[in-house]
């Protein structure tokens, strides 16, 4: 708040409200030019915060309260009139079904107070609490619905209104059947994530779990101008057996992708295992006579590209990660130690995802793990002529293990002939994708995207 040109000084504090919840309260001191408004402040925000770190009121003052050592004296801070202001747009439950949704979010986003018209991503979630979220969906009301559905129905109300359409089906049999054929044909590899925008789409390649709701920050941080579609893997629908073989995976890609992009040249990126998908395809692309625009990889490694410390060098390691880190990394160390022994997909995928209730035994995110991890086994990497732009983390127990090496060029400096163009971003290999570390990656996509538009445009041209 304090970088809006309008604003002076500002404080902003917890308080409860009369039900006991805790809102966020801002207090500002404005400046007399230009003049600083609720509205403006608020829109000045949400171009800066997700939306539940922005205040659920402001509290215009002429001067802070201040003790006598001269600190802002927070308890002298008036109690606004409306302590949720906004907010006259919260809409509390208004049946049963969207009570059993609200309190599922409640304990999944670990938020007290959620209005069925507020959105799940501006709560703060993302792709491993949509996990959660959905398999407690289907645990409570046993009805499974794609995670996908999010994108376009990220509120508690636009969920109820789908599982209601689902709980109580017409006793006609031919408008049931026509309506499962409507929900079977709306099931695509392709999600529009934003399709909105007059730049070339980015296509962006599932990692090794399957699931694309992990590029929605990406996507918002790109701006409303760029276009971005997620590819999904075949399976997760349940309908078909989800592909185990690289090419395969590529070439199903490249057809979904033509369906909405005919022609390149075109912008693709994936993350992690999504990489090797996306460098399949820029090969296979090129042999259809079509351009790459793009071709990013997200922290991506070439498989076995790393190499390990000597054991002793290792045991070096762990001493001074102990000693920076205290008994919280030895108890860290000890959980990974008590799951190395346990081979069950299903065990490491949800101690991977931190779930502790059973997941539903049809689950198809560990068929398509199951299936990726076969896949990669398999792929043999050939020379691309072309060029990526690697986006690496410094991770450096990305697998787990301690005391992992990589190059800097990941393993790509022998499979690729066009150049490598390394940027550095902060984060984890698993949470360079959320905020805040995402906003960096965005910033730097976002350059790479228009030099490399400029470049086709130019080519095109000649």
């Amino acid at each position: 708040m304090s970088q809006h040109p309008g604003v002076q000084k500002t404080v902003a504090i917890a308080r409860e409200d009369i039900s006991g919840d805790k809102q966020l309260l801002a207090y500002v001191v404005p400046k007399s030019k230009p003049v600083c408004t609720t509205e403006k402040l608020r829109h000045f925000l949400k171009e800066k915060l997700p939306s539940y770190m922005i205040p659920t009121a402001f509290v215009m003052l002429e001067s802070l309260p201040l003790t006598p050592n001269g600190k802002v004296d927070r308890r002298a801070l008036p109690v606004p009139e409306e302590v949720r202001q906004e907010e006259q747009t919260f809409v509390p439950p208004r049946d049963h079904l969207e009570s059993q949704l609200v309190q599922i979010w409640q304990q999944v986003l670990g938020i007290q107070r959620i209005g069925i018209r507020d959105n799940f991503f501006d709560l703060g979630g993302h792709s491993l609490l949509a996990i959660k979220l959905f398999a407690q969906i289907q645990t409570q009301f046993h009805k499974k619905l794609p995670i996908t559905t999010l994108f376009r129905s990220g509120t508690v109300e636009a969920l109820a209104n789908i599982l209601r359409q689902e709980i109580e089906k017409p006793a006609d049999h031919q408008v049931l059947f026509a309506k499962q054929e409507y929900l079977e044909s709306t099931w695509s590899s392709l999600v529009a994530i934003q399709p909105n925008g007059f730049k070339p789409p980015l296509f962006c390649i599932h990692a090794l779990g399957g699931g694309v709701l992990c590029y929605h920050s990406l996507a918002l941080q790109l701006g409303p101008d760029q276009p971005v579609y997620g590819l999904q893997p075949r399976g997760l629908d349940g309908k078909e057996p989800p592909l185990t073989q690289v090419e395969d995976m590529a070439a199903h890609y490249i057809r979904e992708i033509q369906t909405i992009q005919p022609n390149g040249p075109y912008f693709l990126a994936g993350y992690s295992f999504g990489g090797m998908v996306a460098f399949e395809m820029a090969q296979q692309l090129q042999r259809l006579g079509e351009k790459v625009g793009l071709l990013a990889m997200l922290d991506t490694c070439v498989p076995k590209s790393s190499t390990r410390l000597p054991f002793r060098k290792r045991v070096l390691v762990h001493v001074d990660n102990l000693l920076e880190q205290g008994p919280t990394y030895l108890r860290h160390k000890l959980a990974g130690w008590s799951e190395h022994g346990k081979h069950n997909l299903r065990e490491k995928y949800m101690h991977f995802l931190g779930i502790k209730e059973p997941l539903p035994e049809d689950d198809k995110h560990l068929e398509v793990m199951d299936a990726n991890v076969q896949a990669i086994s398999k792929y043999t990497l050939q020379v691309y002529s072309g060029q990526i732009v690697l986006f690496r983390t410094d991770d450096k127990s990305r697998t787990g293990a301690v005391g992992e090496q990589y190059d800097l060029q990941f393993g790509w400096g022998s499979v690729v002939s066009g150049g490598i163009e390394i940027h550095y971003i902060p984060g984890a290999h698993n949470t360079f994708l959320l905020e805040p570390h995402v906003r960096v990656l965005a910033e730097k996509l976002k350059d790479c995207l228009k030099k490399a538009q400029i470049l086709c445009a130019i080519k095109k041209s000649i």
